[in-house]
């Protein structure tokens, strides 16, 4: 599953820096900044690994769980395990910081580094978590407004970058499997057309000798007459 935001998550924006990185042989503006969740699902979790909500939390004792409804944890596991840092590296991601009741100028930073995820968890299946974002793509005016707002709430929406589109099979086993028991009459209706469109008299000529009709054969060779036979003639 891939980590995202939903529209305008509220969010801390705990630190920032202005630094520069490389484009090529080049040094662009860029910047980095913290963003912290606060209190939110465990159920986060699932977004960066498949076990470890499991791991850290546990459901109620006898809880039952019903078939089609997401398993609550609300038990943290052991006292002892309270903090985990994800390896977790995102690159190609969208991050859209609210500037105002107008969506229109909302601050859009693409090609968004993603990573150093820290989470604390809480009993009662809370917890916080706070990550680092780099981008080269945002102007003096957004990185003003960024600076401004350390230690303050934003708007935040998450967006992973698009998924490639998906390479089309044209085997006929993918045929079969997506048009169960159409494949023979597929191929009866494609030898059907080619006989249709190749139904005429035959050609006259051989295509091998340039469209010339054979010559006839020659006459078979009577026996020779006798020297002496021609001199009596």
């Amino acid at each position: 599953m891939l980590f995202t935001l939903p529209h305008d998550t509220e969010c801390e924006l705990t630190t920032f820096v202005g630094r520069t990185q490389k484009a090529g042989k080049d040094d662009v503006p860029a910047v980095s900044f913290r963003l912290k969740l606060a209190s939110v699902s465990n159920e986060l979790l699932d977004q960066f690994s498949s076990t470890m909500r499991l791991v850290v939390y546990a459901p109620v004792e006898g809880q039952e769980q019903l078939p089609g409804v997401e398993l609550v944890t609300p038990v943290l596991r052991s006292k002892d395990l309270k903090h985990w840092q994800a390896e977790t590296c995102l690159d190609g991601w969208t991050i859209v910081v609210a500037r105002g009741i107008d969506e229109s100028s909302a601050l859009q930073m693409g090609s968004c580094k993603i990573d150093d995820f820290r989470f604390d968890f809480y009993e009662g299946g809370h917890m916080d978590v706070d990550f680092r974002v780099g981008t080269a793509d945002c102007d003096e005016a957004g990185a003003g407004m960024l600076w401004g707002r350390q230690k303050h709430k934003v708007f935040v929406t998450v967006i992973p970058p698009e998924a490639p589109a998906k390479a089309i099979d044209g085997s006929a086993a993918a045929f079969e499997r997506d048009h169960p028991g159409q494949a023979d009459l597929l191929v009866q209706e494609a030898g059907d057309a080619f006989a249709a469109a190749n139904d005429g008299p035959e050609d006259e000529a051989d295509d091998s000798d340039g469209g010339q009709p054979d010559a006839a054969p020659a006459p078979r060779a009577r026996g020779r007459r006798s020297h002496r036979a021609a001199q009596v003639e």
